[in-house]
């Protein structure tokens, strides 16, 4: 991204890591890819490689973010919540705007 667009700036939507991983897993439910209880995948995962990629790798948002930011200053990168987003749409989406100059 950073050798196309150098100047970009870059908009990163978080959600809370609990709440993304509960929902991760109804998701997974509702397609028959997992078929352990919840409580069973949870209390796992710290022994369990392919649970711990699958549920709590992605929730780790200060990893994704550092990659960024070997590239972009921060200033080039807005964080906010899907709850913020949810919660307040407008000033999110005004904080939008302002962050890229619109």
């Amino acid at each position: 991204m950073h050798s196309v667009c150098p100047e970009a700036k870059l908009v990163y939507i978080l959600r809370d890591p609990v709440k993304r991983v509960v929902s991760h897993y109804a998701q997974r439910m509702g397609s028959f890819a997992e078929h352990r209880e919840l409580d069973v995948v949870l209390r796992d995962f710290e022994n369990d490689r392919v649970i711990f990629e699958q549920y709590v790798s992605p929730s780790q948002y200060h990893l994704q973010i550092e990659r960024y930011l070997e590239f972009f200053d921060r200033d080039r990168l807005h964080v906010v919540t899907l709850e913020e987003l949810r919660d307040r749409p407008m000033d999110v989406i005004n904080s939008f705007f302002d962050f890229v100059g619109a």
